[in-house]
């Protein structure tokens, strides 16, 4: 009933009187520049011993998650999900020093 009153048409038009004003004061937010530096660089080789076959896939990545979905995603394969095995993060990076 209120929605085809004189005072609707009134409060509609101040409705968008007003929210013309709020865009009209709003700054435009450009996005942020993206940067090419990655925290990893990573080069991963894949060798096939039957036929003799190499690839090398070259990756910059900011976390492990995005490098291995990348990955799976270069080779064909869609990733649904991954779990965090507790200690493993320890193991790689002890392994690493000591290959130093």
């Amino acid at each position: 009933m209120f929605a085809r009153t004189p005072i609707a048409k009134e409060f509609r038009k101040w409705v968008l009187d007003v929210l013309d004003k709020e865009v009209a004061t709003t700054p435009i937010v450009k996005p942020a520049k993206q940067t090419s530096i990655r925290r990893y660089y990573v080069e991963v080789k894949i060798h096939d011993n039957l036929f003799g076959g190499c690839i090398t896939l070259p990756a910059k990545t900011d976390s492990f998650n995005s490098l291995i979905t990348g990955l799976a995603g270069d080779l064909g394969f869609s990733i649904t999900g991954m779990v965090a095995i507790a200690g493993s993060m320890e193991k790689l990076i002890s392994r690493a020093q000591a290959d130093r």
